[in-house]
């Protein structure tokens, strides 16, 4: 759930700026709420600065208004108003990021969650979240990935626990969509997918928890560790260059990609 206030000023800022956008246009609140399909209510809280607006109400303001792409520009900036504040420094590491390497023993990782398990996610938060903040999340999650979709997509080596896959979320049918996503990652030119099998794997440097490793646009490696209710982005080279040493053994440990991509198709027969 984000931390910054509805009064903030990137909200505001944005705010100002559709406000221009639709005065240049020659168009009303109302008559810009009925072009883009939102409430009147609603386009006059983003102007405002007092409601976040959803990627799609970004996209349809931008296209009516004739902004060309000066609108959707904002939503980066307007996605960190959507995280906690422990979670945004990584996040601007993350949307540039060369390289990332991903152990994870709880959950499918964020950055390959289909939309619908994502949103199964969010909805066992506790405290709950409202609907909107549901969105909210969800949205951002969607807006992370579309790094895959770069001319160069970074190079990704993601090692999932058995006890992930097996986890049930949004029921046997999320979950079927999730795990043929994940089949179909596995098969990207950039990616490697290892499984830990939970039989005979032993005890490994992964128990200690999730990692993430990160290589930044200036070819430094940091890594990212989430913990319940924050996380921390650790830069220090020495602490750094043992948790990639933890991730190796790790990666040693695993199911190969091509056993793992089996393992998978296993899952899928399963559900």
């Amino acid at each position: 759930m984000a931390n910054g206030d509805s009064t903030s000023g990137t909200l505001r800022y944005f705010g100002s700026q559709l406000r221009l956008w639709r005065t240049k246009a020659g168009l009303s609140r109302e008559q810009l709420a009925e072009a883009i399909g939102y409430s009147l209510a609603m386009v006059q809280s983003v102007e405002l600065g007092r409601r976040m607006p959803q990627q799609s109400f970004i996209d349809a303001a931008d296209d009516v208004l004739g902004a060309g792409g000066m609108l959707t520009a904002g939503a980066t900036h307007l996605m960190r108003e959507r995280v906690p504040n422990w979670f945004q420094d990584y996040l601007l590491v993350e949307g540039e990021a060369l390289s990332f390497g991903i152990y994870q023993c709880m959950v499918v990782p964020g950055l390959i969650q289909t939309e619908a398990y994502a949103r199964a996610v969010y909805l066992d938060s506790c405290p709950p979240l409202t609907d909107e903040e549901i969105d909210d999340q969800v949205a951002v999650r969607l807006k992370r990935q579309e790094i895959w979709g770069r001319a160069r997509p970074p190079m990704v080596s993601i090692v999932l626990e058995e006890a992930a896959l097996r986890r049930i979320v949004g029921g046997p049918e999320v979950m079927k969509g999730q795990i043929q996503r994940l089949m179909e990652f596995a098969q990207w030119r950039n990616a490697a997918l290892q499984v830990m099998p939970t039989d005979n794997s032993g005890p490994h440097p992964g128990i200690s928890g999730p990692i993430t490793l990160v290589e930044s646009v200036e070819h430094r490696n940091l890594v990212y560790v989430e913990y319940q209710g924050g996380g921390i982005l650790i830069s220090e080279a020495e602490d750094v260059s043992v948790l990639v040493q933890r991730f190796g053994m790790i990666r040693a440990k695993a199911l190969t990609p091509d056993a793992s991509l089996r393992f998978l198709e296993g899952l899928a027969e399963e559900l």
